[in-house]
């Protein structure tokens, strides 16, 4: 009886959401350290604090006969420090400690508390030790705390575990970041690797979790080519579909160069490019990871913005990362398109009923109400655009003559988006291309760029 009581107190007490410390001091000029939760201001005046710490723990007996320690109140990303104190010794961890007038502490923690015994008392198991705040310490702003919860280390969520990346421009291209318990997934790389070493330190300064996982969305360049700087992060899988796969082996090549001639801006240090991006996991439907307890599907639902396209959701979140396939405010380039499917595509991702969704560009969707108008305003950016263009080749209109009329179509609608005026000639030729029966899209190249400026220019 008593045992079953004391498991159902440990299991109901689980759910008291309390901070992560860690409690520093020093035995014959050698750190100690325990983590704790049990942590609480005791008084005002005098400043005292106290934690509990089992009968048995040899750091909290050192503490005692040096009567001196420090807490330090952990940010979510030094989750590993806590682990390292709860007895996972990883000699790869970096502590960072600072020594200095008797005392030993952790750089970057969110607080530091250096503390003098002032007393102890038993507490059954466990003792209480209570300690004079002498000295404290912290920045003028603290990082996302570590919390621990029903039995785990957590922190509260930002953003739902989503970081979005916006480039100079709203019309750049997103990067979305999935961190997990014990790794990071980065959904589509950036366009060169100096940018992407850009998003790692913007991800540096949440966590320092390996970064494990890429996920192309689908093989355009200015999406993929810059995950040659993940690879000293700790990145294992470059993950991407088997259409995507099969398009950067059938064009990659002539993608990257067309699209670094289109848009030079968006490849900073394009130098910095080693060549293709190439995925070792690939998949033709679904693949799951857990990165800890966080599952995370990645899937290819259907084809739309290229055949090939990878969308990443987060079941539990009700996140989706839908790269390309949906846009809000922002034109959809379909230069690469599979137009008459693509609608029906964007019904089996509405149909996931996502809360929150970062679009291939522009800020976060972080209501229902909002998502459900991105694939609205998506399904009528395709099918307008296509349905012109089916109209125009049922009339034997030429591709410039088509674009003419599209523009009369669109432009009170979508005018005034961003990369409106960049896109659409490439929308309308590939949609003026599918209308009139070519299935497949063609390969873009500097020599097929002229000539489409040229027949809607003649």
């Amino acid at each position: 009886m008593l045992e079953d009581m004391t498991l159902c107190y440990r299991r109901l007490f689980g759910r008291w959401a309390t901070g992560v410390a860690v409690i520093l001091g020093e035995d014959a000029d050698q750190v100690v350290g325990l983590t704790v939760n049990s942590l609480t201001s005791a008084s005002l005046n005098p400043l005292l604090l106290l934690f509990c710490a089992r009968n048995e723990s040899r750091s909290a007996a050192a503490v005692l006969r040096s009567r001196r320690f420090s807490v330090n109140v952990l940010a979510a990303h030094r989750e590993n420090i806590a682990r390292y104190f709860s007895g996972a010794r990883d000699r790869n961890v970096k502590l960072g400690c600072v020594r200095g007038e008797g005392f030993v502490w952790l750089a970057g923690a969110n607080a530091v508390f250096r503390c003098e015994v002032e007393a102890a008392y038993p507490g059954g198991d466990h003792r209480i030790i209570l300690g004079r705040v002498v000295d404290m310490m912290g920045p003028e702003e603290c990082d996302r705390p570590l919390l621990y919860h029903n039995g785990r280390y957590t922190h509260l969520e930002q953003q739902t575990l989503v970081d979005l990346r916006q480039g100079e421009d709203v019309g750049d291209p997103n990067s979305g970041v999935v961190i997990g318990d014990d790794s990071v997934l980065v959904v589509d790389t950036t366009a060169t690797p100096v940018m992407a070493r850009a998003l790692i330190g913007h991800i540096r300064q949440v966590t320092d979790k390996p970064i494990r996982h890429i996920v192309l969305s689908h093989y355009h360049a200015v999406r993929v080519l810059g995950a040659s700087a993940y690879k000293s992060e700790g990145c294992e899988h470059i993950l991407a579909s088997r259409g995507t796969y099969e398009l950067i082996v059938e064009r990659g090549a002539q993608d990257m160069q067309s699209e670094i001639e289109r848009f030079p801006r968006l490849f900073q240090a394009v130098e910095s490019i080693p060549g293709l991006t190439w995925p070792n996991l690939t998949f033709d439907t679904e693949i799951t990871l857990r990165l800890g307890k966080l599952e995370v599907n990645i899937m290819h639902l259907g084809p739309g913005h290229t055949r090939g396209d990878t969308v990443v959701w987060l079941p539990q979140q009700r996140i989706l990362f839908s790269g390309d396939l949906v846009e809000y405010q922002a034109a959809a380039y379909t230069g690469d398109a599979q137009l008459q499917e693509w609608p029906a595509t964007l019904d089996q991702l509405r149909a996931l009923k996502p809360e929150k969704l970062v679009p291939g560009r522009g800020p976060a969707l972080e209501n229902p109400d909002r998502v459900s108008a991105a694939f609205d305003y998506t399904t009528d950016f395709v099918t307008t655009l296509f349905a012109c263009a089916r109209e125009s080749v049922a009339a034997k209109k030429t591709l410039k003559e088509t674009f003419q009329y599209t523009r009369t179509k669109m432009d009170p609608k979508f005018g005034g988006v961003f990369i409106y005026e960049h896109c659409l000639p490439f929308d309308v030729s590939r949609a003026y291309d599918e209308a009139s029966g070519i299935k497949g899209p063609r390969i873009w190249t500097a020599q097929r760029d002229r000539e489409m400026w040229a027949s809607l220019q003649g």
